[in-house]
């Protein structure tokens, strides 16, 4: 388990510029990048790499570098008070890449608004403000909580809070991932689309915790069903098959859908094009109001309708639509429900075949096993290690088994 806490990261004060490794700089260079997206966060509206989104970091690094009094990580850490003035000062491109003849600074609350209202269905963003202290409206598995005083007046607060919260979790998954491998197997960013810069730059350092959820790692047969679409279930081992062709009482056909919305203006307060009425139509649910009716909750979903109806009537720009190329468009998929199908998996293989040997080859159960991690070394670093006797590949490997050692009492032999 992962938990980082502001006061874990103090590192005892301000580092002069000129005593900055330079591996702490790619140490920063690392987390930088995460910002323009990949593929566990989606990038930063206003941080385009087709638009000079990668240089618009390295800008404000650069400038905000000496006032920051030092690198914003060290390995798999993250100085969450730099971290978040990096995120103010970054917000200053934000206004500019939302309206291109507006001044610069961070988004303003109509603009702010529209983004949120035209990428986030209005029932989410409303939900969580029927908790008044901002504590219940977020996503499960460890996002970080804590006042939100300090946002910049934009509506769905609760909403917005959770949201930057799931996101710097993001970072500290991410840096551990890429320096030690994934430091969980459940955690996700259940979103489409990253918060604004300017509400991430609004958080309240001490008020995060950050602690990503243990689990194991999913059987390698399991994994396949979860990531191969309805089309290629021939691909599938006969008995997971049976989860597409000849479904159980648990239904996962919404979790593999045939067709789904792919939006082409992901950094943008654009709603999905010909979509405008269905749109309209859900956040005017009068259903939905119903089911919201705490307070606050009304005040939001008519604050969202009327930024809706305004980024309807904003007609989406060629350049817009250049900026991005269409494999970069984001398509609109269904979050994985792992839980109910890993439970339609076990119905398929029950009802379909009760035998205990079942269709399963020798292979298949060889092949759905957990295995043992290797650790492969270049013969340069092999002579290096033993000319030097630093110990590196044993340390390299001790490591490794050590990752693996916590599922080592839960491989899986069979389906």
């Amino acid at each position: 388990m992962l938990h980082a806490a502001d006061d874990e990261v103090s590192w005892r004060g301000p580092l002069p510029l000129r005593d900055l490794a330079p591996s702490r700089l790619v140490d920063d260079f690392v987390l930088l990048s995460f910002f323009v997206g990949n593929d566990f966060l989606p990038a930063l509206p206003h941080i385009n790499i087709f638009a000079g989104g990668l240089s618009t970091l390295l800008q404000t690094y650069a400038r905000a570098l000496p006032r920051l009094g030092g690198p914003l990580t060290r390995k798999t850490q993250i100085h969450l008070p730099r971290l978040i003035r990096f995120f103010a000062l970054l917000a200053d491109q934000e206004g500019p890449h939302f309206e291109p003849q507006g001044p610069p600074g961070p988004l303003g609350r109509p603009l702010a608004a529209e983004y949120y209202a035209s990428k986030f269905p209005l029932r989410e963003l409303a939900a969580a403000e029927s908790d008044p202290a901002g504590q219940g409206g977020g996503p499960s598995g460890g996002a970080p909580r804590g006042p939100q005083e300090r946002l910049p007046a934009v509506p769905f607060g609760a909403f917005r809070h959770a949201l930057c919260a799931r996101y710097v979790s993001g970072l500290f998954f991410l840096l551990h991932y890429y320096h030690s491998g994934a430091p969980s197997w459940a955690w996700t960013f259940p979103y489409n689309y990253a918060p604004l810069a300017s509400d991430l730059g609004a958080l309240r350092a001490p008020a995060l915790r950050v602690t990503l959820p243990h689990a194991q790692p999913i059987s390698p047969y399991l994994q396949l069903l979860a990531v191969l679409p309805h089309s290629s279930c021939a691909l599938l081992p006969a008995a997971y098959r049976r989860v597409h062709t000849a479904p159980t009482h648990t239904r996962v056909e919404d979790l593999f859908p045939c067709s789904f919305a792919v939006d082409p203006y992901p950094l943008h307060a654009v709603p999905l094009p010909g979509k405008a009425s269905e749109l309209t139509e859900e956040r005017h649910s009068t259903a939905a109001e119903g089911e919201l009716a705490a307070a606050g909750v009304r005040a939001a979903m008519e604050e969202g309708r009327s930024a809706l109806e305004r980024a309807l009537k904003r007609k989406p720009t060629e350049d817009k639509a250049a900026q991005l190329p269409e494999w970069l468009h984001r398509p609109l998929i269904p979050f994985l429900d792992l839980p109910r199908l890993r439970k339609a998996a076990k119905e398929a293989l029950e009802e379909g075949w009760p035998s205990q040997k079942g269709p399963w080859r020798p292979e298949d159960f060889f092949r759905n096993r957990l295995g043992r991690p290797h650790v492969f070394l270049s013969p340069q670093l092999q002579r290096k290690t033993r000319s030097s006797g630093s110990g590196v590949a044993s340390s390299l490997a001790r490591k490794s088994l050590e990752r693996a050692s916590s599922s080592k009492t839960q491989r899986e032999a069979g389906p």
